[in-house]
C-alpha cells in the first residue's frame, strides 16, 4: 500500500492485490469516513501494448488528488495551465511494468493538465 496524497481532510492510498487488481482507499484524516474500491478484474486496467498514460484515480473534496499510471514511458513533469505541479512517484505495479505517479490540483482548478513523458529518453508532452 502506498500513500498517494494527504491534505487537510483526507488521505488517499493505492495498492495492487495479489491477483493484480488495482485498488484505492480514501479516508478522512480524523478517522471518520473510509471508502475502498478495487477493480473487479485485472483486465480493467490492462498494461498497454503502446506507450500510454493511464488515469487511475481522481478524488477530492477540497483539493483534487490524481493517480496516473505510465506504461512504457516515464513521467517527467505535470503542469496545469503552464503552472508546474508537484509530482510524486509511487511504487510501480504489474511487476514493475507500470510506473505510478500522484499529483494534486488545488481547490476547483480548471484548465488543461499537461503530462510530459520520456519515451526512449525523448520528452513528449501529453495533454489531458
Amino acid at each position: 500500500m502506498s500513500t498517494a496524497a494527504i491534505d487537510r481532510q483526507t488521505a488517499l492510498f493505492v495498492w495492487e492485490t495479489a491477483d493484480r487488481r488495482f485498488c484505492f482507499g480514501d479516508s478522512t484524516t480524523d478517522g471518520g469516513a473510509v471508502m475502498t474500491t478495487c477493480t473487479s478484474s485485472p483486465g480493467n486496467t490492462p498494461f498497454s501494448a503502446r506507450p500510454a498514460i493511464v488515469p487511475l484515480v481522481t478524488v477530492g473534496i477540497l483539493d483534487q488528488h490524481h493517480v496516473i499510471g505510465a506504461d512504457r514511458e516515464t513521467v517527467l513533469s505535470v503542469t496545469c495551465n503552464g503552472t508546474p505541479l508537484a509530482l510524486r512517484p509511487l511504487p510501480p505495479f504489474l511487476d514493475g511494468r507500470r510506473r505510478l505517479y500522484a499529483f494534486d490540483l488545488p481547490g476547483r482548478t480548471g484548465g488543461r493538465v499537461t503530462v510530459t513523458v520520456s519515451r526512449a529518453r525523448t520528452p513528449s508532452p501529453r495533454n489531458r
